[in-house]
């Protein structure tokens, strides 16, 4: 499995978890990224690393830190809800066991917002920015990966739940094509719309990890054709925040010779978030049917009100989601035809300040929740890839994101590009 795993300066398996492991007992205490760190487990599994085939010459292990809505023995797996408290799951999820098989080191799991609802993870600091958000759901998964607490980290992406935390910690996060990746031991939010995905520092753990989580990865298409068309739906995203239009320009203009650009047409991002609202929240609420109205009462108030929310779309408002969803899908097959990808910001807004409520998008004040999923969101409904990667050629202080979104399986072609192509995020 010697291709699975990060060479690091020639430690043994044992000594890279060592490394790791006394980073987390020394960082997470302040960015609080690990609801429990797998100590015993991780250097069992390095030891068997080191007791390998490879013997002497054995790699470096890769060291991952897992969602804690994803089932991963023998770690409370709580998704954030006291509801949950003291869950321990008796077999890994199917993602988790693949990973294991692999010779990948489980080191933690880390916090998500409350049942994966939130886009903040309040818990979790971002040890890029401590002033700002880390992002959510996955904040802990970002998080760590930002703080260097593991090489990659998986997370579940259902509105944008793996790139948007990984805009506000600076890193990159890759959502693949929806059914590439196992949902099996994986607690669901939108079952529709839920994704497993991956962070990293650099986009090469990120197909590390998706050659062995996504069965068929490698025997997609690489592609290999250069310039790369690429299509900018600039007229839908003006109101986006002056310096992220800015570095879009930039990574424009700093690509020139590997790519050609061209402005596309795209729904008003306004109608798409509320067509994912619709779809996603009524699905989440199906999946909590069954709570009773004390139940509902005791939840934390994102995961209360978005289930009201869900409970409250009509049978009228459910149809007409459902045929902007097709519609959308449609639109962007048919821009593949003459793109390789679509280019847009990760986020509208840079991130924001802890405790911030609201936004401002162009001239109107909107939740952080309205806010944050309103460039990514879509990409979940339609099911294409789509990789968030740190753009900071401005050389402003706050992380800037931009989105590759690419057709459906074209997840290696995509990973490619970006491996040849696009900087490693600076650690936090």
């Amino acid at each position: 499995m010697a291709g699975f795993r990060r060479e690091l300066q020639g430690m043994s398996p044992t000594e890279c978890c060592e490394r790791i492991l006394r980073r987390i007992a020394e960082r997470n205490p302040q960015v609080n990224a690990f609801s429990q760190v797998l100590t015993e487990t991780a250097r069992d599994e390095a030891r068997r690393l080191g007791r390998g085939p490879a013997g002497g010459a054995a790699p470096a292990v890769l060291t991952v830190a897992v969602k804690d809505n994803i089932d991963t023995v023998p770690a409370i797996c709580d998704a954030g809800l006291a509801r949950n408290a003291g869950y321990r799951p008796t077999r890994d999820a199917e993602v988790v066991a693949r990973l294991r098989r692999a010779g990948m080191v489980i080191v933690g799991v880390t916090r998500t917002d409350s049942g994966a609802f939130g886009v903040t993870t309040p818990p979790v600091a971002n040890s890029v920015l401590p002033d700002r958000i880390a992002g959510g759901s996955s904040g802990g998964s970002a998080a760590a990966v930002a703080a260097g607490l593991c090489d990659a980290a998986i997370g579940t992406d259902t509105g944008g739940s793996v790139r948007i935390p990984a805009a506000c910690c600076g890193v990159f996060g890759f959502k693949p094509t929806r059914g590439a990746v196992s949902l099996e031991g994986v607690r669901p939010l939108t079952r529709s719309c839920d994704h497993v995905g991956a962070l990293a520092s650099s986009v090469r753990p990120l197909s590390s990890i998706m050659r062995v989580i996504a069965p068929q990865f490698d025997r997609l298409p690489a592609g290999d054709r250069e310039p790369v068309a690429i299509g900018i739906p600039r007229p839908s995203i003006l109101d986006a925040a002056p310096e992220i239009l800015a570095d879009l320009r930039t990574f424009e203009e700093a690509m020139a010779q590997r790519l050609t650009s061209t402005d596309v047409p795209f729904p008003a991002f306004d109608e798409l978030t509320a067509m994912h609202i619709a779809l996603s929240m009524r699905e989440a609420a199906e999946i909590h049917g069954g709570l009773s109205d004390d139940d509902l009462a005791s939840l934390p108030e994102v995961a209360r009100e978005s289930i009201l929310i869900g409970r409250a779309v009509s049978r009228r408002e459910h149809e007409d989601a459902l045929r902007c969803r097709r519609d959308l899908t449609q639109q962007i097959e048919h821009l593949f035809e003459g793109v390789d990808f679509l280019l847009l910001p990760t986020l509208p807004v840079l991130p924001p300040l802890r405790g911030d409520r609201q936004v401002r998008i162009g001239s109107v004040d909107t939740d952080i929740l309205h806010a944050l999923i309103r460039y990514t969101a879509p990409f979940n409904q339609t099911g294409h890839p789509a990789l968030a990667f740190p753009w900071r050629s401005g050389g402003g202080r706050l992380p800037v994101s931009l989105q590759l979104v690419a057709p459906r399986n074209a997840d290696r072609r995509l990973l490619s590009f970006a491996t040849a192509h696009l900087p490693r995020a600076p650690m936090g």
